[in-house]
């Protein structure tokens, strides 16, 4: 079990937060962020959000410097963050991208498909996430975590999913970015988040939040210092995803 608490710091990678300091500081990918921003505002009468502001806002600067090939969502519900990263996709005019979506429920095809310009590069897959491990391979680029949050669930992923890629990753010597949601709500990270938090210690891999006091604070700072649009597009400040990079 996860034993030090005591010096928790919410996540901190010097490494992300330099290469955030750097996105934040290209003013074409500030640029395509207030479109993406303005184009969110018109989703809500579509969907209920539930991706925070900031990590949305990451998220999008993240596949502005990847320029993903093939993106794989977990559970995207309504389809708010699968919206965020198909019009990010489109307002870098990154036509080859492809998004995988799994859920054991359907509430996202009639939202998403209400976007016709968007919908060709998102595939859904109706059904348990957790029987198509075993083809999620290393040509992933971005890997979206929203989904059953429970302990069962996140211990398969970790080590269904997460050891086998980490493995591969490290043989050829690529990497993938993964966030994770819903891990801090508060000072103590979820059930999940503790799993997650162990896996990436145990293989000396760093993680990023945006709710670590510092980061937060010049976070704020960097964004302050930009010509973003800070208006909310969702009005909650929890921001409670992680990020970190496996390989």
């Amino acid at each position: 079990m996860f034993t030090y608490f005591m010096s928790y710091t919410l996540g901190k990678s010097d490494f992300f937060f330099n290469l955030l300091e750097n996105l934040y500081s290209n003013n074409i990918f500030i640029d395509n962020l207030n479109d993406i921003k303005k184009r969110m505002r018109l989703v809500h009468s579509y969907t209920t959000p539930q991706f925070d502001d900031i990590e949305a806002e990451i998220v999008c600067l993240i596949l502005m410097y990847l320029n993903p090939k093939k993106i794989c969502e977990f559970s995207p519900c309504g389809g708010w963050s699968t919206l965020y990263m198909l019009n990010t996709l489109d307002v870098i005019k990154n036509t080859e991208c492809q998004i995988h979506s799994y859920d054991i429920i359907d509430n996202c095809t009639s939202n998403i498909n209400n976007f016709s310009d968007l919908k060709n590069q998102w595939n859904f897959y109706l059904g348990n996430v957790e029987d198509k491990y075993i083809y999620f391979n290393e040509d992933i680029d971005y890997l979206f975590i929203d989904s059953d949050h429970s302990s069962t669930f996140t211990k398969k992923y970790i080590d269904e999913l997460l050891n086998p890629l980490l493995i591969k990753l490290k043989n050829m010597n690529k990497k993938i970015f993964v966030s994770v949601h819903d891990v801090f709500h508060s000072n103590i990270p979820s059930d999940e988040g503790i799993l997650v938090i162990e896996f990436l210690h145990k293989n000396n891999i760093e993680y990023f939040s945006p709710l670590n006091d510092y980061q937060r604070d010049n976070i704020q700072k960097i964004r302050n210092n930009t010509n973003l649009d800070k208006k909310y597009v969702h009005q909650v400040t929890t921001n409670p995803c992680i990020y970190f990079i496996l390989g």
